[in-house]
């Protein structure tokens, strides 16, 4: 079952972490973590990822909050997914 890690980044002209904390916790239901990221999403359909992402990042619209979602498969062969999408540099002397 895969696993998509959430990550909040704080402005220091946003909203206190506390706050953010309690209001995503009481409009999502996860429960924070500690360690390395500071919640996570297991789902088993797309679906349900979707769901759950939108309810985040609705909880922390406005609140000076970035959120970096990361997905990784229980399967230590599987590979990690970031959402955004890593963009790959353009060198200026590389032309099309």
């Amino acid at each position: 079952m895969p696993k998509t890690y959430v990550d909040f980044i704080f402005s220091a002209d946003g909203t206190s972490p506390m706050a953010v904390v309690d209001r995503v916790t009481e409009a999502t239901g996860l429960p924070f973590l500690f360690g390395a990221h500071d919640m996570v999403i297991t789902w088993d359909r797309l679906e349900e990822l979707q769901r759950r992402s939108e309810e985040i990042t609705r909880a922390v619209q406005g609140l000076g909050v970035y959120l970096r979602f990361q997905t990784v498969e229980e399967d230590p062969a599987g590979s990690a997914l970031t959402w955004p999408p890593v963009l790959h540099q353009r060198n200026a002397d590389h032309h099309v």
